[in-house]
């Protein structure tokens, strides 16, 4: 009996060592990835209260937007 468990054990281990090996050497054919070309224009505020206009300016957009509920703003900023 114990036989038939080591079995199933070897069998179950050659499985996952054959997925292992599957997903290993698939790996090594894919195409190479890409990153997308992100555009940026650094313009870092001068000070904290220009940051804070600029913050409030972009939550008051997404807020006319209804991308942001009231509900789910866990943050207030002082």
């Amino acid at each position: 009996m114990y036989v038939f468990f080591g079995y199933v054990a070897l069998v179950i281990l050659a499985l996952l060592a054959g997925a292992y090996a599957g997903i290993y050497l698939g790996s090594l054919v894919m195409p190479e990835i890409k990153p997308v070309a992100l555009h940026s224009s650094p313009n870092p505020a001068r000070s904290y209260e220009e940051a804070m206009v600029r913050f409030e300016a972009l939550q008051a957009e997404e807020m006319a937007r209804r991308d942001i509920d009231e509900g789910f703003v866990f943050f207030h900023l002082c």
